[in-house]
């Protein structure tokens, strides 16, 4: 029985709880290697350093992975090259495999087009895992612009100015920040 694109999201993301750290690592770490890309170690070192002023070599080379992953999130095709997003495709299959049947493996793969190769994996890891939250925490300053509009009662724009840079200065990260932006309530 083929299922539609509401049953596989819902799916993905109810399938989330069930599958296990080492797999979801492995998910992103695919994603990651093969869409962005970067090398394994690379991926490691990102998920696995919390850089600070103290290691500046560190940082730098932190600062680089996150620099490397906001640029691959900010092109308008979520994979630029065909046989990268194929061995991502052989990857994500040989993960899941056991966990999903190759009938509904079959099912899902066509679905992961156009960006849902990401959406696939951030549905499977879980919206707010620390490995997708690095993610977006890497790319949304690169993504992100705060214009300020000054307009009349009567509609006029009077100017607008470019915000963007008190944004992403303060304590909280990211996506703590735009969420608080938007009014995104945490579900506890």
């Amino acid at each position: 029985m083929k299922h539609d694109t509401h049953y596989w999201i819902d799916r993905l993301q109810a399938d989330s709880g069930r599958l296990s750290e080492d797999k979801k690592y492995q998910l992103i770490k695919s994603l990651l290697v093969h869409e962005v890309p970067l090398e394994a170690d690379e991926v490691d070192f990102f998920f696995n350093t919390n850089p600070n002023a103290e290691n500046l070599d560190n940082a730098t080379l932190f600062s680089g992975i996150k620099r490397k992953v906001a640029l691959a999130y900010t092109r308008q095709r979520a994979f630029d090259n065909p046989e990268r997003r194929e061995g991502f495709l052989n990857e994500f299959r040989a993960i899941l495999k056991g966990f999903y049947t190759k009938d509904e493996l079959d099912e899902i793969i066509p679905y992961m087009v156009d960006g849902g190769e990401g959406l696939a994996v951030k549905w499977l890891v879980g919206l707010e895992h620390p490995a997708v939250r690095k993610i977006r925490n890497a790319y949304l300053p690169e993504i992100t612009s705060l214009i300020r509009v000054d307009i009349t009662p009567q509609g006029r724009i009077l100017g607008a100015e470019d915000e963007t840079h008190i944004l992403f200065n303060g304590s909280e990260d990211a996506v703590s920040q735009i969420e608080r932006i938007v009014g995104v309530k945490k579900s506890e």
